[in-house]
């Protein structure tokens, strides 16, 4: 029976759910996982100029889809503890001695020229999953290391290690 109070009648359009199963992707960077951005020499502090090595993250679709479909995907740099300045945006160095050595990390998005925020998801764009699994997408970015102004230089072996994340 019709109801029998007065309604506006509710009509939605079809939609469709996909479903992405874990670990159907990988997430690949280039050159290495591990960037190295050489040796700073203390005595040319004045020609110290900031050191940038440029290095790509691929998605990687690896399992194929029924019907091939876009999606969005995300990317977040995790610090995982290290020490952050600039509003989340440098990762503060320190030696082998656990010493802050005078000098920041940022990772620069080459698309925009911006720093990424640490720990904070950004949008790494579409990737269009087929039945063949050849969907993938390449972000470029650069690793900048520099003098933190101001602050004492110290010698000897740096690193620091962040997790990529990329999710849909």
């Amino acid at each position: 029976p019709p109801p029998s109070k007065p309604y506006t009648p509710l009509s939605v359009s079809a939609f469709n759910i996909r479903m992405i199963p874990d670990n159907s992707g990988t997430v690949i960077i280039s050159p290495s996982a591990t960037i190295n951005m050489g040796r700073f020499y203390t005595e040319y502090k004045e020609t110290m100029v900031p050191r940038e090595v440029p290095f790509t993250v691929t998605a990687q679709q690896n399992v194929g889809t029924q019907i091939p479909f876009v999606a969005p995907l995300a990317i977040e740099f995790r610090t995982n503890g290290l020490t952050l300045a600039d509003a989340d945006s440098t990762v503060i160095l320190k030696n082998n001695k656990q010493e802050n050595n005078g000098f920041g990390l940022s990772v620069i998005d080459v698309d925009n020229d911006t720093p990424v925020k640490f720990n904070m998801k950004a949008d790494m764009g579409p990737i269009h999953l087929d039945n063949g699994a050849g969907g993938r997408i390449i972000k470029h970015y650069k690793a900048k290391v520099e003098a933190i102004p101001g602050a004492e230089i110290k010698t000897g072996d740096f690193s620091a290690a962040m997790t990529v994340i990329v999710t849909y």
